[in-house]
């Protein structure tokens, strides 16, 4: 092999076969499993050096430039149990078992994949995912853990950070760059700022994910506790992802609806005018949760027929009526030096209201991408296997 990065595939699994077909091949392997494999397919990703650069593990060769017309002469197991495969243009090419069980339609034992998600609502989930801020400094083992309960359960809180301005953005730049907006970089969620948004009001805020009106929500949200001596505004954590599969299981045609049917989502504030139409419920190609555009004061005026709007209504009241229903959030005070860290496109958070003549309420926060948490749990993976 030219790349040298397959000990990530590892399998103990072996190809024993080979088929030739009209479109490409198929793989009997020990165990049973037969995998296809496309002609081009096969070529494209092939690991000779004029295919693949053997530095970046990028493709060098561009598709049109493989002949349409590509045939594979011959094919055949490895001593190692890949596959030997003889293309009509001349290369010979070679490929690791666990490259191919990774891809393959029939296998898919892709050494990468994130760990699945555990949904939970406010009464499955015990024990609240809390780390020392000290040995998150430290100790890389605990970083990891953090991350994973982060992903694994949409939030993580860290106790201990310093409480002073800017340990937020130092401890979020810990996964990757930062996410602006025009609350900036950093924001600060406090009565006395001016109160462009409900959250810098004393009342009660219904759960709800931030940034709904962007075209690409922010994926994390940072939010550090400075100070807290107000009497009141306990945090609402829901899992929307959690909600959602309910509502799909409970009341199909809501979830279809929420899925299918795209809503305004718009600010009303006088300094910016953001506006994005999407479903609530944003699924993946394969139908699968990828975000909720939750947000129910962020929502703008239907623009749909008489039938098509009592349906969204009612798909919505549905929704909501879950979202705040006992036993479905979490509810917990943040204490000065907590942070909390939490999937914005999976998780609702919200507040109760809070008497603001009593006391000081400070949070800081900063929103951060999703993908930026995915890409350190591939790597730690990857370091496991190695």
């Amino acid at each position: 092999m030219d790349t040298p990065d397959f000990d990530h595939y590892p399998t103990a699994r072996r190809v024993v076969g080979v088929t030739l077909e009209a479109l490409g091949l198929t793989a009997h392997w020990d165990d049973g499993a037969r995998t296809a494999h496309h002609t081009l397919w096969l070529r494209e990703n092939a690991t000779d050096r004029a295919t693949t650069h053997p530095e970046t593990r990028e493709q060098a060769l561009q598709l049109v430039d493989i002949p349409a017309d590509l045939q594979i002469l011959s094919a055949h197991a490895s001593e190692a149990g890949g596959l030997v495969v003889r293309f009509s243009d001349g290369l010979e090419a070679r490929y690791h078992p666990g490259w191919l069980r990774a891809y393959a339609r029939e296998t898919q034992e892709a050494p990468f994949a994130l760990p699945p998600r555990r949904l939970w609502s406010g009464e499955s989930l015990p024990d609240l995912p809390r780390f020392p801020a000290a040995a998150f400094a430290e100790d890389e083992a605990v970083f990891e853990a953090w991350g994973e309960a982060l992903h694994i359960l949409g939030f993580a809180i860290l106790e201990g950070v310093t409480p002073k301005p800017g340990q937020v953005e130092r401890i979020a730049q810990r996964l990757g760059p930062l996410r602006e907006s025009n609350f900036g970089r950093i924001f600060d969620v406090r009565t006395a700022t001016e109160q462009t948004s409900n959250a810098y009001t004393a009342m009660a805020l219904p759960v709800h994910a931030d940034l709904c009106t962007r075209e690409h929500m922010p994926g994390l949200q940072f939010l550090h506790c400075l100070e807290n001596t107000t009497v009141g505004g306990a945090t609402r954590l829901t899992d929307g992802f959690q909600l959602a599969e309910t509502l799909r299981e409970e009341d199909p045609r809501a979830f279809e609806t929420l899925s299918t049917e795209p809503l305004l989502f718009a600010n009303k504030a006088e300094d910016s005018d953001y506006r994005w139409e999407a479903p609530l419920i944003g699924l993946d190609a394969k139908g699968a949760l990828q975000e909720l555009r939750f947000s129910p004061w962020l929502r703008g005026p239907l623009s749909t027929d008489l039938e098509t709007t009592d349906r969204i209504y009612r798909a919505l009241r549905a929704l909501f009526r879950r979202a705040e229903a006992p036993g479905a959030f979490l509810r917990f005070t943040l204490k000065a030096g907590d942070l909390l860290a939490f999937d914005n496109a999976r998780l609702l958070h919200g507040r109760e209201a809070f008497d603001g003549n009593v006391g000081s309420r400070w949070l800081q926060g900063c929103y951060g991408a999703r993908e930026e948490l995915h890409s350190l749990l591939r790597m730690q993976s990857r370091r496991r296997r190695l």
